[in-house]
């Protein structure tokens, strides 16, 4: 395991790329592409990888799941 790992962030490897080319095809064969392009890594060369998704757009639940009233 931890090969695998040493691999995955040795960038003179490149085996980063494979695996996200794998999470990139797992996501088109799920969904359109036109929502898949914002969960997948995209940017290529020199450029940043980054996901499209908005963070902003998650909702948080942020209540206590102990309050007294789920005793």
């Amino acid at each position: 395991m931890s090969k695998s790992i040493d691999d995955v962030v040795n960038l003179e490897t490149k085996a980063i790329y494979t695996h996200l080319s794998r999470i990139k095809s797992a996501f088109y064969k799920i969904m359109d592409a036109s929502f898949a392009k914002y969960y997948i890594v995209s940017g290529s060369g020199e450029e940043d990888r980054k996901v499209l998704f908005e963070t902003k757009d998650i909702i948080w639940n942020n209540y206590d799941q102990l309050t007294p009233d789920t005793f």
